[in-house]
Order: C-alpha cells, then sequence, then structure tokens
C-alpha cells in the first residue's frame, strides 16, 4: 500500500508504528480539546447570558482547547513536521 510505505519511509521516528501513535494521540488531543471547548463554553455562555460573573479559569480553558484544535489541524497538515514545532506544543 502506497500510504503504509510513505508513512514507513517518510515518518520521522519510529516508522510505521511511531507514525499510528501520533495519529491516535492528535485524535484523541482533538477530541478532547473540543470536548473542553463545548463543556466550558456552554458555562460561559450561561454565565454571559445571566450577567454572572464569568471566571478567568474557564476562559483560559477555553482559549487552550481552542488552540490545541487549531495545533492539531496544523499539524496534519501532509509533510508538516511536528518536532519543528516543538515549542510550540511545550506551550500549549
Amino acid at each position: 500500500m502506497p500510504l503504509l510505505d510513505h508513512l514507513t519511509t517518510h515518518s520521522s521516528s519510529g516508522g510505521l508504528p511511531g507514525a499510528l501513535a501520533r495519529l491516535a494521540l492528535r485524535t484523541l488531543q482533538f477530541i478532547l480539546a473540543i470536548t473542553v471547548a463545548a463543556l466550558y463554553g456552554v458555562d460561559l455562555h450561561h454565565a454571559t447570558q445571566q450577567h454572572a460573573y464569568t471566571d478567568g479559569k474557564w476562559v483560559f480553558a477555553e482559549i487552550v482547547a481552542g488552540l490545541a484544535a487549531v495545533t492539531v489541524l496544523v499539524y496534519g497538515i501532509p509533510f508538516f513536521k511536528s518536532y519543528w514545532a516543538f515549542g510550540w506544543d511545550w506551550v500549549v
């Protein structure tokens, strides 16, 4: 299969098992980022509707969840090596 051959020869490390592990972890990262954004988003929306205090921790969680989701999408671009942005991963 051409795709598996490509992953095995062009994967940054670990060959096919490493590529599959990264795919699984990035998929999990995206699912969790969307889940956090949805859960905290609902709470922030209710607080805004009631003109109540919005906790800064909720806003911070929304920002980090959005950055994590965008990061996964950028890393999904073919030929983008995630180790190029190791610092960004560390910050998020």
